[in-house]
């Protein structure tokens, strides 16, 4: 909260569930933390190259772009 980022990233749902502790979706997640968007997007992994989609990075790109 100190440091009061636009926006906080999750490469990947993994990451994303040890922080919150259950389940997330993609997208921007309806809770902030503070003043900071949280958003969980799709690994870039080529492991997880199945499940990706570009349109959660693009909404992450027009929200920071909206903001400036």
């Amino acid at each position: 909260e100190r440091a009061s980022p636009r926006a906080l990233a999750f490469n990947g749902k993994r990451a994303a569930r040890a922080f919150y502790g259950t389940v997330v979706a993609y997208g921007q997640q309806p809770d902030s933390i503070g003043a900071t968007a949280v958003f969980v997007l799709p690994s870039t992994s080529g492991a997880a190259s199945g499940f990706w989609d570009v349109s959660h990075w693009q909404r992450l790109a027009e929200f920071l772009a909206e903001k400036a």
